[in-house]
């Protein structure tokens, strides 16, 4: 029973710009996935309608995760993340499809360990500012985790990032003006 996480979230190196990775995504739904495979979906996501378009008419199988994030909002782990959120909902969904209760997936999700530097929350000073650390490597991601960031603190983020090494010096400058438009310094 193959199943598609349907999220914007992650555009790999592989893939330069977002038109690239739906791209790559929508060979899956037009031509990988049989009848009656399961995909699951974001309806927050832009693509939404066009997505569940193509899995209507190749009769694919939609499960979407909004419901499931509004259960899950206040998950200890990933409160407030908009990302650790959407993917945990899209983890929930496979769960459910592969036959898990849902009782007992709620259960487990206090014992989830967090993924160091995933927006990991590192330090709290005593004047309540907080420093996290995410691995973004791609200007997408690094403005995905600004959002997210922006949703709680507004502008007033202060952000070190760093784009070393041979590889990638394209993407630097594309970075820094991420950076610039999420962060007040």
């Amino acid at each position: 029973m193959p199943s598609l996480v349907g999220s914007e979230m992650c555009i790999r190196d592989s893939h330069k710009t977002m038109k690239s990775y739906l791209n790559a995504k929508l060979i899956l739904f037009k031509k990988i996935l049989k009848k009656n495979s399961n995909v699951i979906l974001d309806k927050n996501i832009k693509e939404f309608s066009t997505l569940k378009k193509i899995a209507k008419k190749r009769r694919l199988k939609v499960t979407e995760i909004s419901e499931t994030i509004k259960k899950i909002k206040n998950v200890s782990w990933c409160a407030n993340n908009e990302f650790k959120i959407r993917n945990l909902a899209m983890a929930i969904a496979a769960t459910k499809l592969s036959s898990l209760k849902n009782k007992k997936i709620l259960k487990s999700l206090e014992k989830i360990k967090d993924i160091d530097g995933r927006l990991e929350l590192v330090r709290i000073f005593p004047n309540n500012i907080k420093v996290f650390v995410d691995y973004a490597h791609t200007p997408d991601a690094l403005s995905k985790v600004l959002k997210s960031l922006e949703s709680l603190y507004e502008k007033n983020i202060s952000l070190v990032f760093g784009c070393g090494g041979d590889r990638d010096k394209k993407k630097r400058s594309l970075m820094a003006k991420v950076a610039n438009k999420y962060s007040k310094k």
